[in-house]
């Protein structure tokens, strides 16, 4: 992220259950309009977007939707960009090491990764390790 001023830094946990994708969308859009309002419509869908398959990822594949688990969103927005940090304690997986999927084969799954990819400038992963607790995705888009 950049070295501007925080304008707000926000943080919500969800409980690992996909009944929780509307709550993540509905407080993934109100997070960017509440702290920007001039912010287009088009970045807010990208930051859902995002959000909600990152969410979806995270309770299906490294939490098998254990309600024991929480997954964390930190929202911090500047005035040049939003980072979106979400961490999780389930099974690591790095984003950026699954291949683009081939457009030509008309997939209708497994499309989440590449599209958060094409609609964030910066997504970055560190997996949880001996010096690190939880999983970590962060997700940048300028506002320019």
């Amino acid at each position: 992220m950049s070295d501007s001023q925080d304008i707000v830094k926000l943080t919500k946990a969800f409980t690992s259950e996909l009944a929780h994708l509307n709550a993540v969308r509905t407080w993934t859009r109100d997070a960017c309009r509440d702290h920007l309002p001039e912010i287009d419509d088009i970045l807010i869908n990208y930051f859902q977007i995002a959000a909600v398959e990152v969410f979806t990822n995270i309770v299906k594949h490294g939490l098998d939707a254990d309600p024991n688990h929480n997954v964390t969103f930190e929202i911090t927005v500047t005035t040049e960009d939003i980072e979106i940090v979400i961490s999780d304690d389930g099974r690591s997986f790095d984003p950026n090491t699954l291949e683009d999927p081939d457009l030509s084969e008309g997939r209708e799954d497994g499309m989440g990764i590449y599209i958060i990819k094409q609609v964030m400038d910066s997504v970055v992963y560190h997996s949880k390790d001996s010096t690190r607790s939880k999983n970590r995705l962060h997700l940048v888009k300028k506002l320019d």
